[in-house]
């Protein structure tokens, strides 16, 4: 009996160890908790805090296919930096993730360096998030 009891506490701390210690990446990023995004490139920094603007973001956001581990080197600086402000609760502070973007008139690319993640839009949801995000 002590035996079993004694395992049963060693499999729920391993378990809630292994919680606790699980990687952030963009699969755990719900979205649609964003509250705010903040910009900045060479020039300006600015914010989007309309929920208007947040929604059409999210929808966005939601759509992009993420690549985990990816290690990307990019040729050229990127254009801008950027900053989702994603809270889950209201009791507690916001999450923030920082992500590095880069633009041409084919795609936008969205890196985390220190993750390792790697998010790609196409031409027409990198069309409306350019109109959202540069025409600050």
């Amino acid at each position: 009996m002590k035996k079993d009891v004694f395992n049963l506490f060693l499999l729920l701390c391993m378990t809630a160890a292994l919680v606790a210690c699980s990687n952030e990446g963009p699969s755990d990023i719900d979205f649609n908790k964003l509250t705010r995004f903040d910009m900045k490139d060479e020039s300006k920094e600015w914010m989007i805090t309309n929920e208007d603007q947040l929604l059409e973001l999210r929808t966005i956001l939601n759509g992009v296919e993420w690549e985990e581990n990816v290690k990307s080197e990019m040729t050229r600086k990127e254009d801008a930096n950027a900053r989702f402000f994603i809270t889950y609760d209201k009791n507690e502070p916001e999450r923030l993730f920082d992500y590095s973007i880069w633009q041409n008139e084919e795609v936008i690319i969205m890196v985390d360096k220190e993750s390792h993640i790697y998010g790609q839009l196409d031409k027409n949801q990198g069309t409306i998030l350019k109109k959202i995000l540069f025409a600050h």
